[in-house]
């Protein structure tokens, strides 16, 4: 799926994070089947109006989080350990807020039909 904005990750030589081994960039968002059903589930019937709110889901989703990150921008679980993670919450807000506006205009306002909707 195309993202109206490029993301870009740096890649470090190490967990001490000084020196920038790779950056990866994308405008494309890759999500695992099995990830993205678990969002359609956790966000039918929330109540997300802040970013506030988006980042706690985000927070309490961080393993989905990785599986989104990986398969986004192709990296290994090595170089997520190289990874900061302010950049990463960062990208990983960006990226749910484009899938909460991608779910809003799916369900139309109504998040009981959302999946009704989307499968039809």
């Amino acid at each position: 799926m195309k993202l109206s904005t490029e993301l870009k990750l740096n890649i470090y030589t190490g967990e001490d994070l000084r020196e920038i081994e790779r950056v990866v960039e994308t405008d494309e968002l890759h999500i695992p089947y099995r990830v993205a059903m678990y969002i359609v589930k956790s966000i039918d019937g929330m109540n997300i109006k802040s970013e506030e709110d988006l980042f706690k889901f985000v927070i309490s989703s961080i393993d989905k989080l990785d599986n989104i990150i990986k398969a986004t921008f192709g990296i290994t679980d090595s170089e997520l350990d190289c990874v900061d993670f302010t950049e990463l919450g960062a990208v990983g807000v960006e990226l749910y807020k484009w899938g909460l506006d991608k779910f809003k205009s799916i369900k139309g306002g109504n998040s009981k039909n959302a999946v009704a909707t989307a499968i039809k």
